[in-house]
């Protein structure tokens, strides 16, 4: 089977999964997102250790990862978290690792990127009063993002079959090009636009455009570093159980960057909220 029915049909599978977890909320969407966010940190981890030395520590930072994921939904989050990083450097004190500085910023690192970037996912789906608006916020942002990569891909394929394309960051990513970025931007766009003739009326054509940036052109950010991390890795996949995709940081890396946006330009600059 070809890497891209592989792409469509593990789509076709997750999709359904992703958005009914968006629909049921609360503590169930929130167990899916600590879930991912704790295999995203295990895939982070191993990313640091490939090239030896650095010994993370993963099942305290797997722990502490799940309730940063779910920071939204827990009073006292950070407090416990805060307390927890304290655990961590005791931890580090207890074993004779070679590389200590490494294994404590690299485990905390994880607690940010990517298991507390996953919360703003529940803080976007448990902010708004209206749960039906809680919900097409969330899937919106799930379904801008699927749209930019799924354009950003065909577009690149399709501009490549009729001229030169222009590589976007080839030190790091050398098959993006600027023209499948474009691309992307436009799908985001033109996602958010749909949502908002049908489903999200609240949203003004300011936010459109805002959020068509965020989603379209800023969540590359995610994907650049992501394969920044792979490329000094020297992986291919940040992991192998998503077949056609890779890992939970393959497929969610420009979530992680548009998650949080949105929801800081929808709770502090709209209405919406």
């Amino acid at each position: 089977m070809s890497n891209l029915a592989l792409r469509v049909l593990t789509a076709v599978v997750a999709i359904p999964i992703v958005l009914g977890a968006v629909w049921l909320g609360g503590w169930v969407f929130g167990g899916v997102v600590a879930l991912a966010a704790v295999l995203a940190q295990l895939e982070v981890a191993h990313m640091a250790e490939a090239r030896g030395e650095i010994q993370t520590h993963r099942w305290l930072g797997g722990a502490l990862g799940a309730l940063a994921a779910v920071w939204p939904l827990v009073p006292y989050a950070v407090e416990v978290l805060v307390v927890g990083v304290l655990v961590l450097l005791v931890a580090e004190l207890r074993r004779a690792a070679l590389r200590p500085l490494e294994n404590v910023a690299v485990t905390a690192f994880t607690l940010v990127y990517p298991a507390g970037l996953f919360g703003f996912l529940v803080a976007l789906r448990d902010g708004p009063a209206d749960d039906t608006l809680g919900f097409w916020l969330t899937a919106s942002v799930f379904l801008m993002v699927w749209a930019a990569d799924s354009f950003a891909y065909f577009t690149g394929k399709t501009w490549s079959s009729f001229g030169r394309t222009h590589p976007l960051f080839p030190r790091v990513s050398p098959k993006k090009t600027w023209e499948g970025s474009l691309g992307g931007f436009l799908g985001a766009v033109a996602m958010i636009a749909a949502l908002k003739t049908f489903v999200l009326p609240q949203l003004s054509w300011v936010d459109v455009a805002v959020l068509g940036v965020i989603s379209g052109a800023l969540s590359q950010l995610g994907d650049l570093v992501e394969s920044l991390f792979k490329r000094a890795a020297g992986v291919k996949d940040s992991a192998g159980y998503l077949p056609g995709h890779g890992g939970l940081m393959d497929r969610f890396d420009a979530l992680l960057v548009a998650a949080p946006l949105v929801y800081l330009y929808l709770h502090h600059v709209t209405q919406v909220f």
